[in-house]
Formats: structure tokens, sequence, C-alpha cells
């Protein structure tokens, strides 16, 4: 218990000797303060451990030392608070970004043979090619934008008609990747003559046909010539001469053989003859099989 001190006799100032809090808790502390005479204020310091709550960290006035009473003492002591659990964040997966997929564009179209000219009449032209990886075509005359023939699909050829005999033309074919005429390839210009008209056919010119001038003032009849006919020849038919057929062979007529009829024995006793009965005749048994013939 802290001692009180008075000073002089008769005297009311009295001090008190401040005590050691160290090993009090923070409601001790107060209390024992206050039973001295001894004001206080305090400061905490949060602390996680729950063993430290409410125990004295400091005092600004050191134990032992004398003061007046009703002086005031900072103690400073451990407040527990509880660290409250860390929550990870909540991250959202990382969605990757959908890519659609990239389509490479189609082939160009190309020539895989040049166009030209596969065939001529006096008013037509016919253009051939062939390509790869087009679905329609036209026909152009060669620098302006003059259709002369078109088509759907890998068409092969195309004809121009109408035109002159002997007539030159330039055309130019233009494949087309899609029927909305994109990815185009253009061929170079493509020259050709029509075929030219035949000749007229001009009839033979006969000379002109001068009559014969005659001594006598007239022309010479020649005798009219009966036509000679040739005689009739009848066909020569030959003669029918009929087959010649063999008569028939008769087989001769054989008479049968009649055997002579058989005549009966005539016994002496009256009867036929009976043979003995002869018994059969039994092997002999060995006792190893049957005797094997000699070898000679």
């Amino acid at each position: 218990m802290p001692r009180l001190h008075r000073f002089g006799r008769g005297s009311g100032i009295r001090k008190v000797t401040v005590p050691d809090l160290s090993s009090l808790t923070k409601t001790q502390a107060e209390s024992l303060l206050s039973s001295i005479g001894l004001t206080y204020s305090s400061t905490a310091t949060t602390t996680s451990n729950s063993g430290l709550d409410n125990t004295i960290i400091s005092q600004d006035v050191s134990a032992g030392t004398v003061v007046l009473i009703g002086s005031s003492i900072s103690i400073s002591y451990y407040l527990y608070q509880a660290i409250p659990p860390v929550t990870p964040p909540v991250v959202p997966p990382v969605v990757p970004p959908i890519v659609p997929p990239v389509v490479p564009p189609p082939p160009p179209p190309s020539f895989t043979t040049l166009p030209y000219i596969s065939g001529t009449t006096t008013d037509s032209l016919t253009f051939s090619w062939a390509g790869a990886n087009y679905n329609s075509w036209k026909l152009y005359r060669a620098g302006t934008g003059e259709v002369f023939a078109s088509g759907d699909g890998q068409g092969t050829s195309a004809t121009r008609s109408g035109l002159s005999p002997s007539t030159t033309y330039t055309q130019t074919v233009v494949l087309y990747s899609s029927t909305g005429l994109t990815g185009q390839q253009v061929s170079d210009a493509i020259t050709g003559t029509t075929a030219a008209l035949p000749p007229p056919v001009v009839p033979p010119v006969s000379p002109p046909v001068t009559p014969p001038v005659f001594p006598s003032g007239g022309p010479v009849v020649p005798p009219v010539v009966p036509p000679v006919v040739p005689p009739v020849v009848p066909p020569v038919v030959p003669p029918v001469v009929p087959p010649v057929v063999p008569p028939p062979v008769v087989p001769p007529v054989v008479p049968p053989v009649v055997p002579p009829p058989v005549t009966p024995p005539v016994f002496p006793s009256g009867g036929p003859v009976v043979p003995p009965v002869v018994p059969p005749v039994t092997p002999p048994i060995f006792p190893s099989g049957p005797a094997k013939p000699f070898k000679v």
C-alpha cells in the first residue's frame, strides 16, 4: 500500500508514492490509483494475443515517485482485438475471349490455260480457256465494259456471234471467285478474225454456136438409122433329174431251229442213280495261325 506523506505540523498538503502498476490489469491499476487519491488516463494498444488483454504496458510516472495527491498518472495497456480471418478476394475466372477461327480467304481465280480462239466462222468467234477457283465468268470487249457473254459455274468457252466476215475483234475473259463478282482474274486481250466469205460461183460462159453454111443452101440431113434391137434369148433352164432311189433291202427269211426231243435215260434198276453223300471237309486248326507255305 503506498504511503501518504504530510508536510509540516498542521499542514494540509499531502503526497503519496506512485505504486508499480506493471503486474496489474487495467482495472486493478485504475482501482489502486483511485484508492490513493490519484487520477489516471489510459491509452490502449491493440494486440492479437488474448493473454495480454487489459495488462499494463507502461506508466508515465515511475513507481516509487512521490507526487501530490490528486496528480494524474497516464498508463498504457493492451487491448485484445481478434484479427478477422483474411478472406481472399473472389477473383472471377478469367474467361478467354472467344476468338472466331480465322477463315482464310478463298484462293483467287486463275487461268490454267490462257484464253484462245478455238473456232471461227464468217459471223462468229469461239473463245476457250481453262481455270481454277472461279464460280462465274464474263466475255468483254477489250478496253470497254461491254459484255457479250457470261455464265455461272466454271464455264470453259464462249461464242460471240453476229459478227462481220473477215473482221478482227479483240476480247477479254474475266473470271470471278463468286457470283458477287469479287476476286477477279482478267485475261490478256485475245484477238481473232472471222472467216472470209467464199467466192461467188460464176457459171461458165459458153461460146455462141455458129451454124454451118452448106453449099446447096440447106443442112445435110443424115439418114435415119433404126436402133438395133438385140434378140431375146430365153434363159436356159436345166432339166429336172429325179434322184435315183435304190430298192429296199428285204432280209432273207430264216426258219427257226427246233431242237430234237430229249429222250430220258433208262436206268437198270428202274430209277435214277443217286450220288453218295460226301461229308464236308473241316480244315485243321493251327495254334499260331495257318501254316505258311515253304518257298522253294
